[in-house]
């Protein structure tokens, strides 16, 4: 279940990333 929660946090931090820095 690691993988999934890992996988979670990494789509959450693309989005944030796109929030904070939009194009």
């Amino acid at each position: 279940h690691f993988d999934q929660i890992r996988g979670l946090n990494a789509t959450i931090h693309c989005l944030v990333s796109m929030v904070d820095y939009p194009m």
